[in-house]
């Protein structure tokens, strides 16, 4: 057999750089590609140790299409109960189980990972800001108006914007005899009251009894889209750095996702400014009734004395409108489900309502929030637990393990830097180790037993999130879900539907990185209100009425 030269190799090589050829010469080089991708993380990547699914081990698309299809949760949740308290979910991201752990994963430095997409938006709010100097030094400037403090100063717009609510809902359904969907109204009930309490700017949802702009589908939508990418980050990671960033980062004036929601952002500031310039409006003082988060952003000073951009200003008011919404949405449904499923614990909860009210206790139709906190410690432990059960939070919320931080080990092995390291709540709550054998079950019971216990379960809460992230709208969330459910139960009777085509039993599934509720389809009919007994106080309409009323 004769030798070939190099030249004739070559002539031959080039006779196979066809046209037709190419596609075949493409799929060839993705095909090897993937196979030295799948051998390389699967034979010598450094979590190469840790148990996991064989796909999400070897690429992030895995992770990618759960997340889109909303079954992230659920295969989370096997892969655990199949591996262990530590299982490989990506290439590079482990998800802890171990409730114990969170204080070592979350106090940490607390570099957020690149899942975050920061590079999308023009300006950073909080929730996208990955450094966590920089987290600190934001959160100092807008942590107060987020304080309880401030929010208990604004209580009666909740107050006002509740009882709107009740009575469009009478007024639609009760007086017609039709089931009301919670689901849905509830979504509206913090809309209103989130942009009345966050610029005295209600949209109308509840008048409208829909989706005003197209907002919370606008949201949800980008929501969706961000975290599906986030996941496959290392592709989407380079985009804002392309050609394409004019089209990619998220600003005012797009028609679609976070764009719609950051326009009336936007609208919003510009209307404030140029009434306040022209004469039109007043400007609110701090202690004013009408002092709302967005004069709060305006009066923000950094510690050079420079007020906050537009553009920061504007990424405030989205988070307001997006995040600030669903998560309130989410947790009275759950609520609502949760109670109104079980007859025994829903008998004891208007029990105990009732026996306040009687000893002039709790004010009618809407209470304070101090008066539930501490007349009414079931309903607050219905709430707790229903945070345990159903926190909003489903997804992992990844950190990157950094190579100046203190060493992290984990299933007996140093995790290596630039490792990504999450937990989801949802899982995490249904940590047996913390919580026992009845775990997965409903128990309200469980936070008015031992106190030491209830250290323990309030020590590795996951609901509001962790370490030096918890969510900034906490208080805000916790205030309304205090005083709407125990007000409408106070003025109403309340009861399940019976299970039909019409009016479905509760469903709860995950949508992007939350759970989201449906069908939560509840019967109405006006109570009469309760009276104090004789020689007791109570508040009916914000006043107090007298003994005896």
């Amino acid at each position: 057999m004769s030798s070939i030269s190099i030249s004739e190799m070559g002539t031959r090589a080039l006779a196979l750089c066809t046209i037709r050829n190419a596609p075949l010469s493409v799929v060839g080089f993705v095909a090897l590609r993937f196979l030295y991708q799948i051998i390389h993380y699967r034979f010598f990547h450094p979590l190469r140790r840790y148990p996991g699914p064989f796909w999400a081990s070897v690429t992030r698309l895995w992770q990618a299409w759960h997340l889109f299809w909303g079954s992230d949760l659920e295969v989370h949740w096997k892969a655990v109960q199949k591996y262990g308290p530590v299982v490989r979910v990506s290439p590079t991201m482990l998800l802890v189980a171990d409730s114990t752990l969170l204080p070592t994963v979350y106090h940490r430095r607390d570099t957020k990972s690149r899942f975050y997409l920061s590079d999308y938006w023009e300006s950073k709010g909080s929730v996208m800001i990955r450094d966590p100097a920089q987290h600190a030094a934001h959160r100092r400037l807008v942590g107060a108006t987020y304080s309880m403090s401030n929010i208990q100063r604004m209580e009666s717009l909740l107050d006002k914007h509740i009882l709107r609510w009740f009575d469009k809902i009478d007024r639609t359904y009760v007086q017609q005899q039709m089931p009301v969907d919670f689901a849905e109204w509830t979504t509206f009930l913090s809309y209103d009251t989130l942009t009345d309490v966050g610029f005295r700017n209600p949209q109308g949802f509840i008048e409208a009894g829909s989706d005003v702009g197209g907002m919370i589908k606008a949201f949800r939508l980008g929501t969706l889209a961000f975290t599906t990418a986030g996941r496959l980050y290392p592709f989407f990671g380079w985009l804002p750095h392309t050609w394409l960033r004019r089209f990619l980062v998220v600003r005012p004036g797009q028609k679609l996702g976070f764009g719609v929601v950051m326009e009336r952002a936007k609208k919003i500031l510009d209307e404030r400014t140029q009434a306040l310039a022209e004469g039109r409006a007043i400007k609110p003082e701090k202690g004013d009734g009408s002092y709302d988060f967005l004069q709060a952003f305006m009066d923000t000073r950094t510690p050079e004395g420079e007020p906050l951009s537009s553009e920061n200003i504007q990424t405030e008011i989205f988070v307001l409108l997006g995040a600030g919404v669903d998560g309130f949405t989410a947790m009275c449904s759950a609520l609502l489900a949760e109670v109104l499923s079980r007859p025994p614990i829903f008998t004891r909860l208007m029990e105990e309502i009732k026996g306040a009210v009687v000893a002039g206790e709790l004010s009618q139709p809407v209470p304070t929030y101090a008066e539930v906190a501490r007349s009414l410690p079931f309903f607050v432990a219905c709430v707790r637990e229903t945070l345990r059960v159903h926190p909003v939070g489903s997804t992992a919320l990844p950190r990157v393990v950094t190579a100046d931080g203190p060493e992290l080990f984990l299933a007996g092995s140093r995790v290596p830097p630039g490792t990504e390291v999450g937990a989801s709540p949802w899982i995490c709550h249904r940590d047996r180790a913390i919580y026992g054998a009845d775990a997965e079950v409903f128990n309200p019971d469980r936070w008015l037993g031992d106190p030491a216990q209830v250290r323990l379960y309030e020590k590795h809460n996951f609901a509001w999130g962790y370490g030096s992230r918890v969510c900034l709208g906490k208080h805000f969330a916790t205030m309304l879900l205090y005083k709407a459910p125990i007000a409408l139960f106070l003025t109403f009777e309340a009861a399940l539907c019976p299970e039909t085509l019409e009016t479905p039993k509760p469903q709860v599934g995950c949508s992007g990185p939350s759970l989201r509720w449906r069908d939560v389809w509840v019967n109405l009919r006006k109570r009469k209100p309760w009276v104090a007994q004789e020689g007791t106080e109570t508040r009916v309409d914000g006043k107090t009425a007298g003994k005896g009323a």
